[in-house]
């Protein structure tokens, strides 16, 4: 049984290899002999299957783009197809303009003496003394008062400009034709809020450090006589001036030269403040008393101003401190203890001063607000891929048809031509006769081809048409819609446009600038970081004038002319109001330095936020327009 059946498999086996070596497909050629037909048949299934072969290979291979259009995404979808197409996907927005509030939250938390009740007018009246510039110069009651009134002022001041800062920062837009993703989206975000905090604080720094420059050289005298005190030398009726020093830290600091003069203050057990008088330098006034007890962190000096911000807040965190202080000044029953802060206890209010007396900014982002206000009606994104079995089919089906037609036609051709080459080359071994030769050669070959000739007028590849004419005809207009077909596709393949997605990781500038200049339109090279610092691509050296560099506003040169001079000239000799006139000046260049300085060093500190490498001309453009915006907001500091 077993050797029946593997005899009937050995004899179909035999069957279909006598089928395969048999097979004819030109049994209609009358002009090829049985063994050309065969031939030709062997030709024609090998070379169909080769160039099939050849086309699945090439088509499973070849990469292929496709763009795919998703209609009215949501936040979720689109997060998905960045996720997954990032470099090619592009959603524009339908309002590509969006204020700020729409999706940027600022509610600033301020520190706990800026909602206290040391800030409230009750308690700042109930400080007031009327013979408190009779207490001893170090003894707080002195100052109490005017430390919470410039408090309350710097609270009141700050809060209304934050908020006015933060209203304009809302009415702000930001413009993006596509919707952006949640990262980029975040990052310039981000970067909007910091330059909002840094624009603001360079804005009060500048209002503070004008004040302190124009009371301090326009020579205010303060009421408390803190700085400054007049005084009647006894037996003349001369009015002197005379100035007070402060010590710390071993060293003296005289209020002439500069209003930063502190002392530790404290509580003196002595209401009069007893002074003596040196009337060889017209200078010094020693304060003779005794200090019950110092305040921590609490600074006495010069003005109450500059004091203050040297002062720290330390002991009204402690209620213990504040009861000891109250025994001596009975306003302080009207406050409790400060509540804690994120600042450390010891920071001074000049560190709180910096920060804008902000514990936080409580800052919210929404991106889902964004997205839906930009609303994209669409999202079109590209993907490549190598093997596409449908692609494959119907371009194989395609192209199938037409390579058998001409496979078909052709091959008999070239079986009949190879014959004949061969049949020649057997002459013309046996015949050594060249003139014979050479008239032979002719003679086929113009034979050959008036062959041809007649064989593709009588062309007929419907023999089983019922009219050979017709089948003539048919064959005739199947070759011309071919010839038609192949040219037509020949010249669509060379004018198509067809899309490559090319990857250069890494690329160096001048990569970059080959790569522009050749696919501007398509070339898309996303940055590694989104943000850098402004000093890390624009440099700027400002020059000033020159009178500021020059020895007439030198404390070393010029300046120090003046002080040769007797105190006793006329008030209106120059040489007396010239002293003046050039340390303001000084006063000026010093102010414009420190303002165009303070300027640069937030512009330097601000992000340049984009997603993409610009070209050269938008860089040169955006950066242009950022470097003017400076220009004009340092002169706009300037004029305040």
């Amino acid at each position: 049984m077993a050797q029946s059946t593997s005899n009937n498999q050995t004899s179909k086996c035999k069957r279909l290899y006598y089928f395969l070596i048999n097979i004819n497909l030109f049994d209609d050629e009358e002009t090829l002999s049985l063994i050309d037909q065969l031939l030709a048949t062997k030709f024609f299934i090998c070379l169909l299957t080769i160039t099939v072969i050849i086309v699945i290979a090439f088509t499973i291979f070849s990469i292929q783009t496709y763009t795919v259009t998703i209609q009215s995404p949501n936040e979720i979808i689109f997060e998905q197809l960045y996720a997954q197409y990032s470099t090619t996907l592009s959603c524009p927005c339908r309002k590509s303009s969006i204020r700020h509030n729409n999706f940027i939250l600022l509610n600033p938390y301020y520190h706990p003496i800026c909602t206290s009740q040391f800030i409230n007018q009750t308690f700042i009246s109930s400080l007031s003394d009327e013979k408190i510039s009779d207490y001893y110069l170090l003894d707080y009651r002195t100052m109490i008062a005017s430390h919470f009134q410039v408090i309350a002022l710097l609270c009141r001041t700050i809060i209304q400009i934050v908020t006015n800062a933060i209203k304009e920062f809302a009415t702000r837009y930001l413009i993006t034709t596509n919707v952006l993703p949640y990262n980029i989206f975040n990052t310039q975000v981000v970067v909007l809020i910091k330059q909002l905090k840094q624009t603001t604080t360079t804005y009060i720094r500048h209002i503070n450090d004008f004040l302190s420059l124009n009371i301090f050289h326009n020579g205010i005298y303060s009421g408390l006589r803190t700085n400054y005190a007049m005084r009647i030398i006894p037996g003349t009726t001369t009015v002197t001036v005379l100035t007070f020093k402060y010590t710390t830290l071993n060293k003296t600091c005289s209020c002439s030269k500069t209003n930063t003069c502190v002392q530790q203050a404290g509580i003196s057990n002595r209401r009069a403040r007893i002074v003596e008088y040196n009337l060889t330098t017209s200078e010094n006034l020693t304060m003779n008393s005794i200090l019950l007890f110092t305040i921590p962190g609490i600074m006495v000096g010069c003005l109450p101003y500059d004091s203050l911000l040297k002062s720290t807040l330390e002991c009204f965190y402690n209620q213990s401190c504040i009861d000891e202080i109250q025994l001596f000044i009975n306003g302080l029953s009207l406050v409790k203890a400060l509540s804690s802060s994120h600042f450390e206890k010891n920071a001074t209010v000049n560190d709180l001063f910096n920060h804008l007396f902000i514990e936080f900014w409580n800052e919210k982002i929404n991106f889902s607000n964004y997205f839906h206000i930009c609303s994209p009606h669409s999202c079109r994104y590209l993907y490549s891929r190598r093997f596409n079995l449908l692609y494959v089919i119907v371009t194989i089906i395609s192209i199938f048809g037409g390579l058998k037609a001409i496979y078909y036609v052709s091959i008999p051709s070239i079986i009949m031509i190879i014959r004949r080459l061969s049949k020649f080359k057997t002459v013309h071994n046996k015949n050594n006769n060249i003139p014979t030769i050479n008239q032979s050669v002719k003679y086929r070959f113009i034979s050959s081809i008036r062959e041809f000739y007649e064989k593709t007028l009588k062309l007929n590849i419907f023999p089983s048409s019922s009219e050979t004419i017709d089948g003539i005809y048919s064959t005739r207009i199947y070759i011309f819609l071919l010839v038609n077909g192949m040219l037509v596709l020949f010249f669509y393949s060379s004018i198509i446009i067809r899309i490559h997605n090319n990857s250069v990781d890494q690329p160096s500038l001048n990569e970059y600038k080959q790569l522009y200049k050749q696919y501007a339109s398509t070339l898309v090279c996303p940055c590694s970081h989104f943000s850098v610092y402004y000093s890390s691509i624009m440099y700027i050296k400002p020059y000033y004038h020159q009178v500021c560099s020059s020895d007439i506003v030198q404390d070393d040169r010029w300046l120090l002319y003046f002080n040769g001079f007797d105190s006793g000239l006329y008030a209106f000799d120059f040489r007396v109001q010239g002293l003046k006139k050039f340390i303001l000046l000084q006063v000026l260049c010093k102010m414009s330095n420190e303002t165009v300085t303070n300027e640069l060093v937030t512009f330097n500190n601000s992000e340049f936020a984009t997603a993409q490498v610009l070209n050269i001309n938008e860089f040169n453009t955006q950066t242009s327009i950022l470097i003017r915006r400076f220009q004009q907001q340092v002169f706009d500091q300037e004029i305040l």
